[in-house]
């Protein structure tokens, strides 16, 4: 594990930042990778070290996972076929002192609570609803429910859906995550249909 860790952070080091790097769900740009595998080891610690009783303190290194969570809000969203809309989230962080402020201060939508619960949420290890956090604005709630670290490995969409129709929602994905395995499901399907989904 150890030696893997040392050629990992020999490849990110060296890599462009702005340049994506191939990764088994799309490529992503160095930081976010690095970010979404450290957010992968501390869910897995947490599934670990539950059962077993063991502590697994949450420390400064968590905003890391926060800023993740943060930062893949208007993916979620889009995917959910929510409209995408500014959300900010004030954390505090595990030493109870500092706040963690992430997205525009003028959003009329927030999220607000402990660092610890916003991470364990987005790595769907805890109920939004047993979090402690607090949602507000038309988007909070909502954000709040879809916020996550982890990325799907496959999506089901119907071609008329709420919000956003699935073709949208299908241009959306192809965008922002391109080898990102998409099935488009109707009952009110035709020939154009067909060929624009494809």
């Amino acid at each position: 594990w150890r030696e893997a860790r040392r050629g990992a952070m020999t490849v990110l080091r060296a890599a462009d930042p702005r340049q994506p790097m191939s990764w088994v769900e799309a490529p992503l740009k160095p930081a976010t990778l690095a970010t979404t595998r450290l957010a992968e080891h501390w869910a897995h610690g947490l599934d670990i070290a539950g059962p077993l009783g063991a502590d697994f303190p949450d420390t400064g290194r968590l905003r890391h996972i926060a800023w993740l969570a943060h930062r893949t809000l208007p993916y979620a969203l889009r995917l959910a076929g929510e409209p995408t809309a500014a959300v900010r989230c004030e954390l505090t962080a595990p030493d109870g002192e500092q706040v963690w402020r992430f997205g525009p201060p003028d959003a009329e939508s927030a999220i607000t609570g402990p660092a610890g619960a916003f991470c364990r949420v987005a790595a769907q290890r805890l109920d939004p609803a047993r979090s402690g956090l607090q949602a507000s604005g038309p988007a909070g709630a909502i954000a709040l429910r879809l916020v996550r670290t982890e990325h799907p490995d496959l999506v089901f969409v119907d071609v008329r859906m709420p919000g956003m129709d699935g073709l949208d929602v299908l241009k959306e994905i192809r965008r922002s995550n391109p080898t990102l395995p998409v099935v488009v499901m109707t009952a009110y399907g035709t020939l154009d249909t067909a060929a624009e989904a494809l």
